[in-house]
């Protein structure tokens, strides 16, 4: 069962990816990437790097642990969850800490819930600047609120586990059926509500999580110099890129591979910007963050499987 939805998403990526290219013309999308102007690429590399960095930064400022510490697990784990549907399995970085600095699960967990509270409201406030600027219509504009309204609910939601012991349980104990989780002790309920994440450290990750999504639309600024095309506002930009997130997530594809590229694409067609000009901005994009964030990820998971300590927890992670 778990192989055949595997293909299935992939057949579905697959599907998706293929009929964006085929509708803004594959010859013209691979023209544009090929004249790519270098300089720019290894700038958007070095910023997508920098945006790895600052999120382990928000991450180490929630747990109050050294950057060196929880550097692999955040980087591995993030690429782990992006190829879970909803990013479901973001836990399994208390896992990989865990295994890497000893810190237990229950102990780091409320800062990954906090991470992902915070995520979803910068990623909700920039996105707020598609609404201001952008005049939407049609399907998109229903599929635009629902997302947000998803993403309001999950943050409702993990605000709810982290306050309220009786609504927590009763989540945890659902969450408990997952492979990834099924292994939690009696007492790791005790032991997650006995640990609470200080209000300023909340603020800190506010802000470098703030940063680290502006880096990443400053990317996608350089990504339309890189194709030699003026750059729409970085504002406007980072809301076009929040709101493909948003809608992405929602779509509960891994990654939102297909379906980001596809509402990113509209989104800066009803900007101006042609069809095969924004596929082509959308595709350079992805590959200098979410694909470069994956190929990181990668070489540390390979890394990690070399390491013995480490076995337990990459057959708890699946990978």
């Amino acid at each position: 069962m778990k192989h055949l939805k595997t293909i299935l998403y992939a057949a579905v990526v697959v599907a998706l990816l293929a009929g964006l290219s085929l509708y803004a013309d594959p010859v013209k999308v691979a023209t544009t990437l090929a004249s790519a102007n270098p300089l720019y690429i290894l700038i958007g590399i070095g910023l997508g790097i920098l945006a790895l960095f600052v999120r382990v930064m928000k991450w180490a400022v929630l747990l109050e642990k050294p950057f060196r510490q929880v550097f692999v697990a955040q980087i591995t784990g993030v690429m782990i969850s992006n190829f879970t549907p909803g990013k479901i399995a973001e836990p399994v970085k208390a896992i990989l800490l865990k295994r890497k600095a000893n810190v237990d699960v229950s102990k780091a967990l409320p800062s990954i819930i906090w991470e992902r509270v915070i995520d979803l409201v910068v990623v909700m406030i920039l996105s707020l600047f598609v609404f201001t600027t952008l005049h939407l219509g049609g399907n998109l504009i229903i599929l635009s609120f629902l997302g947000v309204i998803v993403f309001s609910a999950l943050a409702v939601v993990t605000i709810a586990v982290i306050y309220s012991q009786r609504f927590g349980r009763w989540v945890f104990g659902i969450l408990k059926k997952f492979p990834i989780l099924n292994k939690m002790s009696d007492s790791f309920i005790d032991n997650f509500y006995a640990v609470r994440v200080r209000k300023r450290n909340v603020a800190k990750c506010f802000f470098w999580t703030f940063v680290a999504w502006i880096i990443d639309a400053t990317v996608f600024y350089v990504s339309f110099l890189a194709l030699g095309i003026d750059p729409l506002p970085l504002t406007l930009l980072a809301g076009i890129m929040s709101l493909s997130i948003i809608i992405a997530i929602a779509s509960t594809l891994p990654g939102g591979i297909g379906s980001f590229e596809i509402v990113a694409s509209v989104l800066l067609g009803i900007a101006g910007i042609v069809s095969a000009t924004s596929v082509s901005i959308v595709f350079l994009f992805r590959i200098l963050t979410f694909w470069l964030s994956v190929f990181v990820g990668t070489v540390l998971l390979v890394k990690l499987r070399k390491k013995p300590e480490m076995a337990e927890a990459m057959k708890a992670t699946n990978f």
